[in-house]
């Protein structure tokens, strides 16, 4: 009789157990598949930024770009505006070796500070007589901006998207051990046009 009860003991404890390790095994493959799921959107959030930002790097080169056509009208300058020109040229030069998302926003404040510079300095200069390539860099260089606004715009959605998500928990540990960062914002230069 007692051999029976140690039998009934052991297979009870074994079942016990065999229904823990069940448990343990359904909690992993849930975390697991939760894990996945909260990485995946991570990637997709991160991927949504990274695609917002490649359209503002093309309106940050398209408005660098513009550069050169700005430094040629603005040889209408008198001489003691030179560094007016050099500023913009050193801008220029400044964002066309930047890497970095947050190297090529620096040099964007410069050429935002260059363009608003060499503008206001060649309008004072040519007020009496408009000067027609001017006007059309003036209309190119509105047009570039209000794209880029735009585009700043959504990147910085798409970024606030993907730092809230890594910011929440649960969704904060799966990015720190992923390796996934949040996207810094583009905030436009206070003198900006």
């Amino acid at each position: 009789r007692e051999q029976l009860q140690r039998q009934r003991r052991r297979r009870e404890r074994q079942q016990k157990i065999r229904i823990w390790l069940g448990l343990g095994g359904v909690g992993l493959l849930l975390t697991g598949l939760w894990a996945l799921w909260t990485y995946n959107q991570l990637v997709t959030a991160t991927s949504r930024a990274d695609a917002a930002w490649a359209q503002v790097e093309n309106q940050l080169q398209r408005r660098a770009d513009l550069l050169p056509a700005l430094l040629t009208v603005s040889s209408l300058l008198p001489q003691k505006d030179a560094g007016l020109i050099l500023a913009a040229q050193r801008a220029g030069a400044r964002y066309h070796n930047a890497v970095t998302p947050t190297e090529k926003i620096g040099a964007s404040q410069q050429i935002d500070l260059a363009i608003v510079q060499l503008a206001q300095g060649i309008t004072s200069t040519t007020k009496a007589g408009v000067n027609q390539d001017l006007i059309d860099l003036r209309y190119e260089i509105t047009g570039t901006e209000n794209r880029l606004a735009v585009e700043r715009l959504r990147y910085n959605l798409a970024a606030e998207e993907l730092n809230r998500n890594i910011a929440l928990f649960p969704n904060s540990f799966v990015a720190r051990v992923t390796g996934l960062k949040p996207k810094a914002y583009f905030q436009r230069h206070p003198t900006a046009p």
